[in-house]
């Protein structure tokens, strides 16, 4: 069994990872939905000029 310090540790370092890859998706998912709504927004204004 490993002391508890280091299984802490290391619960602690693969929270970390987790955490941070839920972030950069969340990044990634609201930057495509912004970049998805502006492009849309953009075609209908285009559309409209028209």
């Amino acid at each position: 069994m490993a002391p508890p310090e280091k299984l802490i540790l290391k619960i602690g370092k693969r929270f970390e990872a987790t955490a941070y890859g839920k972030l950069s998706v969340v990044l990634a998912f609201t930057l495509g939905v912004t970049i998805v709504a502006a492009w849309g927004a953009l075609s209908e204004v285009l559309l409209f000029m028209r």
